[in-house]
């Protein structure tokens, strides 16, 4: 059993290579979800938003320093685990705060096959046009209390903020995770605009959009369910 898992470590380890332990801040993990997309997807719910909407199911969740402090190779570990998912979800919390951990899980799931979602608060054109928050790596494993001297992965900590550079990293990974995810569902979550009967989304406000196709046709092209129709014809 052991081996198993040394095995499966290692061969996760030669996939991701140097990213394996960029640190990631997390709020939970839900293995098996069927709210977060279509069919069982692994849930991924990073920790910090700058956004705080009113009535979000997920308060928890909005302080940078909550939560507690992961690896992209231990989240890409536990997905690879879970051998009955179609997909995976990247939530939160704001995954756009922390673009280069969720991109290079993405990248993994896409290279074996599994479609990813990602939920923000962005708008999909404030994020093409690079209006994100300038969440750094540096800024991530400030831990605050929380035991980071096992993490492999220590970026060097800056007094003086953010720098151009980094800010223009953070910016490019997350136009990166658009081109690599297959769905974004974008927008605040507006209480006043709550419905339950709204699919994979919290409010009306909100978009599912299709990213290959939106970037294909230059438009915003929304996602369109897959399911069959099997209603009886008129001339039946």
């Amino acid at each position: 059993m052991a081996q198993d898992q040394m095995k499966k470590t290692r061969r996760v380890q030669d996939e991701l290579g140097d990213v394996y332990a960029m640190p990631i801040r997390m709020y939970g993990v839900v293995e098996e979800s069927i709210v977060d997309g279509p069919g069982l997807r692994f849930s991924v719910f990073v920790q910090g938003c700058s956004h705080h909407c009113s009535g979000c199911h997920n308060q928890e969740s909005q302080p940078h320093q909550g939560g507690y402090l992961s690896t992209v190779g231990e989240l890409c570990e536990r997905i690879a685990g879970s051998t009955s998912i179609s997909g995976v979800t990247l939530t939160g919390g704001e995954p756009f705060e922390q673009p280069e951990a969720c991109l290079a899980i993405a990248r993994w799931c896409k290279a074996r096959g599994l479609s990813v979602w990602v939920y923000s608060g962005y708008l999909y054109e404030d994020i093409l046009a690079g209006n994100v928050s300038d969440r750094t790596l540096s800024s991530v494993a400030a831990c605050g209390g929380i035991d980071c001297e096992r993490r492999d992965f220590q970026p060097a900590q800056k007094e003086d903020g953010v720098s151009a550079c980094e800010a223009d990293s953070v910016h490019h990974a997350a136009r990166s995770l658009l081109d690599v995810c297959d769905v974004l569902v974008d927008g605040p979550f507006v209480l006043a605009k709550k419905s339950y009967s709204l699919r994979w989304k919290g409010s009306s406000n909100q978009r599912v959009i299709e990213l290959g196709e939106t970037k294909r046709r230059g438009r915003i092209t929304l996602w369109q369910d897959e399911t069959m129709d099997f209603s009886i014809p008129e001339n039946w």
